[in-house]
């Protein structure tokens, strides 16, 4: 096996802050799996992945740990065969000779003491328990959000409270109007599960978009409407070409606008579901939103047009059931019969 080479820091260095997202899971696999390679190699990222890795090394709840067991990536094959493919691209091509290199010093024991004993072997092997760390951490967040944003649906289904449709949420009739409840302990327990999970993750990281935007669904069925706006700005401001976030910012600005009569939430939401909807033609939901919207203008013409493309989109659902309502109380107001 080869000896370590670890690369002394150069300018193609990453900023130091892109170690702590990885190790927070807010890259993806493919960003993720140059970026720890590198640090497989480099005395100065090593140690930074390293104590990232230690800083976001906390405990998963039970339930995450047994949703992430439904997952394609949690199983030991898949793992397997991500390690072995990577293993084989770091690893010397025998067809390819390497032209001669300059001799580089050997490093000292301390400048790879971050590395185990054990891993001191060969970087391919390195750089692959680097990534499968890496990648660790990447899937207790992913299974995390999933199993959080889970709890958030069930609790949209079963106590539904807004008009406008979250993505990713099953069909339910309108139950409720937010605010409605008394006392917290009467919402549902999914979200107040939901919620304690968010914070949780938001206290390790709270600039993260995607807790965020987890955080902003629960503020809205809440009826939060300006902490939703708040956290989904933010999040935006990281993730802007992001149709999800978008929408639910959407969302919140019409819902403010309907409990507080400020119509310039409206034209807000318009703008954004806008701009989703000129992007991706056939996104339902935000097809579905911007009807409702549409209709506190009372813009018939338009709502008409919504409601029957969208019906077109989604002609068998729950929601078709509901669009067929708005569509049939639309073309009386327009017609007046």
């Amino acid at each position: 096996m080869r000896e370590i080479t670890n690369a002394p820091p150069t300018s193609t260095c990453p900023e130091p802050d892109v170690w702590t997202r990885l190790a927070a899971g807010l890259l993806s696999p493919a960003e993720a799996e140059p970026l720890a390679q590198h640090a497989s190699t480099c005395n100065d990222c090593g140690p930074l992945l390293h104590q990232a890795s230690l800083d976001f090394a906390t405990d998963t709840t039970s339930e995450e740990d047994a949703f992430v067991s439904q997952l394609k990536s949690s199983r030991s094959g898949w793992q397997r065969n991500l390690a072995l493919r990577m293993a084989e691209q770091s690893a010397p091509q025998a067809s390819k000779p390497e032209p001669p290199k300059p001799k580089v010093p050997t490093p000292s024991r301390a400048s790879v003491s971050w590395f185990p004993g054990w891993m001191r072997g060969a970087a391919p092997v390195a750089a692959v328990l680097l990534i499968a760390i890496s990648f660790w951490f990447w899937t207790a967040n992913s299974r995390a959000l999933a199993s959080t944003n889970m709890l958030i649906a069930q609790a949209y289904s079963e106590h539904r409270s807004l008009q406008m449709r979250l993505p990713g949420t099953n069909y339910a009739a309108l139950r409720q109007q937010r605010g409605s409840t008394s006392s917290r302990l009467d919402l549902p327990s999914s979200l107040l599960e939901a919620e304690a999970q968010v914070q949780r993750h938001l206290n390790r990281n709270p600039d993260s978009p995607e807790w965020l935007h987890t955080n902003a669904k629960i503020q809205l069925l809440e009826g939060n409407d300006q902490a939703a706006i708040e956290a989904l700005t933010k999040a935006r401001s990281a993730r802007p070409t992001d149709a999800a976030i978008a929408l639910d910012l959407a969302t919140a600005y019409s819902e403010r606008a309907a409990s507080t009569g400020d119509p310039t939430g409206d034209a807000t939401a318009l703008q954004l579901l806008n701009e989703i909807l000129s992007r991706d033609p056939r996104n339902p939901v935000a097809r579905f939103n911007r009807a409702l919207v549409l209709e506190r203008t009372q813009s018939y013409p338009q709502v008409i047009a919504d409601w029957q493309q969208y019906i077109q989109l989604d002609p068998n659902s729950g929601w078709s059931i509901e669009a067929q309502q708005h569509l049939d109380d639309a073309t009386r107001r327009l017609t007046g019969r």
